[in-house]
């Protein structure tokens, strides 16, 4: 069990690593967020394929991240799916695309997605929940500019 300085320190480093990467993410991608996992994947079939080896782990308590490009409908999408693991760590990331992610894609938009969920989980943040006030808390950090 983390003491109260270790989480200190961990919920400023998830505050730290969505402020530091939310631009490089929005210069080409919105952010969205949904669930749950059976209705995402009515939404985008592509993902049902992707997180079939960890279906019975996927959390309920954690949303699924959309990255969107800005056309309607989009031209590109990845999705961030939470699973828990064996250890008991619920932020780990699967991340889904109908085109193959390249690794520093994967790097980048993992990371956010964890540090996302441990700010959700930590309650650094509002429950999704309530959409509007935690795309309010969200946007506090970085700027309307992610979700426009």
């Amino acid at each position: 069990m983390p003491t109260k300085s270790e989480m200190e320190a961990a919920k400023l480093r998830a505050k730290q690593t969505i402020q530091d990467s939310w631009q490089q993410i929005a210069e080409t991608y919105t952010l969205g967020w949904g669930g749950p996992i059976e209705s995402v994947e009515q939404q985008f079939p592509f993902i049902r394929e992707t997180i079939l080896d960890i279906r019975h782990q996927i959390s309920t308590d954690l949303p699924v991240l959309f990255f969107q490009t800005r056309e309607s409908p989009p031209k590109d999408m990845l999705a961030a799916v939470p699973f828990w693991k064996d250890t008991g760590n619920p932020y780990n990331c699967r991340l889904a695309a109908p085109r193959t992610i390249r690794p520093e894609e994967a790097k980048l938009y993992g990371n956010f997605a964890q540090a996302f969920w441990f700010s959700i989980h930590t309650k650094l943040v509002p429950n999704p929940r309530d959409a509007a006030a935690f795309q309010s808390a969200i946007q506090a950090w970085t700027g309307p500019a992610f979700f426009q």
